[in-house]
């Protein structure tokens, strides 16, 4: 019996001190990666705005200022140049050639800079563009290419000369994002969509109910019938080339929103920390990532087996199956 009592009255004792413990915290929050999904972060934690590959080993990282160089499928990462000028967007149209804009370069001159290797990121020229207004570029091959402004410009000649095509008559600093199939026919966006079929000379705007015309984000065709366009508060689709669009889905969050599809009815897309997966064209979207901290903005896939996404603190994510 005396066993008994002291045995209730440790037990007794232990409760009570149990109560005057403050609880466990709750377990810290930590990223969410899908199988296949890993995540790096550059020593220069400045906010990631572009990333580039032409295959599965080389590609380019943008931020402000810095241009980071890999050849290892990101593995490692090299600062290849550095600019005074804020760098906004990226092309990689081969192994040598890639070219970097920075808009609003000069207000009293009213100019953008490119600069552009042509050797694989050694060295680097640069090119004043007269237009204050460039903020997208695109190549279609390793010579041509194509940037967005207050006029539409086109090189010949992997970046050293440029020459405006068309008054495109936007003077706004709004993102102009840019897409071209090839060299012929390609899709601009700002307060519209228009679309060119003889190398952006003569362009027809599209309408997109329910998009916001003043914050189109990404334009991405996976053949000359099947394109899709983000906004900052959705994703519209259109399977005729763009005469009729139709809005499928909306993200979570009010930010940029990159695309990248592989085929009409799989692809990706950027939605604030996460970056999100469709299989039935955009319809339904499951999440492949979700970060605690870091906002993402630009993906891109070298194919359905590799891709990399990039964002703030440095952070980049990359996709190998």
């Amino acid at each position: 019996m005396k066993k008994l009592s002291i045995v209730f009255v440790l037990l007794l004792l232990l409760n009570a001190c149990s109560k005057d413990k403050p609880p466990a915290p709750p377990p810290a929050s930590v990223d969410s990666l899908a199988n296949g999904w890993t995540k790096t972060t550059l020593p220069d934690t400045s906010f990631l705005v572009d990333i580039f590959f032409f295959d599965s080993n080389n590609g380019y990282a943008i931020n402000d200022h810095n241009i980071y160089r890999t050849t290892n499928a990101g593995i490692t990462w090299t600062n290849v140049f550095y600019a005074k000028h804020n760098f906004l967007n990226m092309a990689m149209p081969s192994l040598s050639n890639a070219a970097f804009i920075c808009p609003f370069n000069s207000p009293t001159a009213n100019t953008s800079k490119v600069f552009f290797t042509t050797n694989g990121g050694n060295s680097f020229d640069s090119v004043v563009i007269n237009d204050f207004y460039c903020n997208d570029i695109f190549f279609v091959n390793p010579s041509t290419g194509y940037i967005s402004g207050r006029y539409l410009w086109k090189t010949t000649d992997a970046g050293y000369h440029w020459n405006a095509v068309a008054d495109l008559g936007k003077t706004s600093n709004l993102y102009k994002p840019l897409f071209f199939l090839d060299e012929q026919t390609g899709w601009f966006g700002l307060e519209a969509l228009y679309k060119t079929t003889n190398a952006g000379v003569n362009w027809t705007a599209q309408s997109i109910p329910g998009l916001n015309p003043n914050a189109l984000n990404s334009i991405y065709f996976v053949n000359a019938n099947k394109g899709f366009i983000t906004d900052t508060t959705g994703l519209s689709t259109t399977s005729n080339g763009g005469l009729v669009w139709n809005k499928l889905y909306t993200p979570q969050s009010g930010s940029f929103h990159d695309l990248h599809f592989f085929t009409e009815t799989t692809g990706y897309m950027t939605d604030g920390k996460t970056i999100l997966k469709t299989t039935d064209g955009g319809t339904t979207w499951t999440k492949e990532v979700i970060l605690v901290k870091e906002k993402l903005i630009e993906l891109h896939f070298t194919d359905a087996n590799h891709g990399w996404a990039c964002g703030e603190h440095g952070t980049i994510l990359k996709y190998l199956k």
